[in-house]
């Protein structure tokens, strides 16, 4: 092989890796976020429960439709899950996601990520996009919520789901069936 083309493919394995943020079966990115009331919560105070990630936006169309359907998965499995929604887009403070809140209820607390640097940690770049993390802290899963559909109006009608069949292998002590997959949605925007 000559040196021009290896070292091209060489750079693009790197960018590529430089790209994909945390790693699945890695440790998750440890963070600490505080929530629309000022208290702090870290990921660390989950350990021992399966945590699922939900960057969010309430400029999402996508957001909006797919939270009704978060929201009962969450109540479903509240007993052994923690939901928590991140919100990293910079033009969005806590008093409009509180706005926001009113009108489209989010079943669990809500962080906000100022400057994005969880967002950018895992690597999130639309909403919603989840990050599955087992009891371990492990990362598991990165994605969508389903196969992704045609329009918002069509959320949660797809017969390729992602959330439900993860967290039910979780649960169980297996691995997920599917481990990342391409998310649907809105691009988080950063300053």
């Amino acid at each position: 092989m000559r040196p021009l083309p290896l070292l091209a493919m060489t750079f693009a394995m790197l960018l590529a890796t430089s790209l994909m943020g945390s790693e699945i079966g890695k440790p998750a990115p440890r963070f600490s976020l505080k929530d629309l009331d000022g208290n702090a919560v870290k990921l660390a105070d989950h350990e021992g429960k399966i945590v699922v990630l939900h960057f969010q936006s309430g400029n999402c169309p996508w957001d909006k439709a797919y939270q009704p359907i978060l929201n009962r998965v969450a109540a479903r499995h509240a007993d052994k899950v923690v939901f928590l929604a991140i919100n990293a887009n910079a033009d969005e403070n806590p008093a409009r996601i509180k706005q926001y809140m009113r009108t489209t209820p989010v079943g669990y607390t809500v962080l906000k990520d100022e400057g994005a640097a969880v967002a950018d940690d895992y690597n999130a770049r639309v909403t919603p996009q989840l990050f599955i993390i087992d009891a371990k802290q492990v990362l598991a899963y990165s994605g969508g919520i389903e196969k992704e559909p045609a329009s918002p109006r069509e959320a949660g009608q797809s017969r390729e789901q992602y959330l439900e069949p993860v967290l039910e292998a979780l649960l169980a002590g297996k691995k997920p069936p599917v481990t990342a997959t391409k998310p649907t949605g809105s691009r988080i925007l950063r300053k």
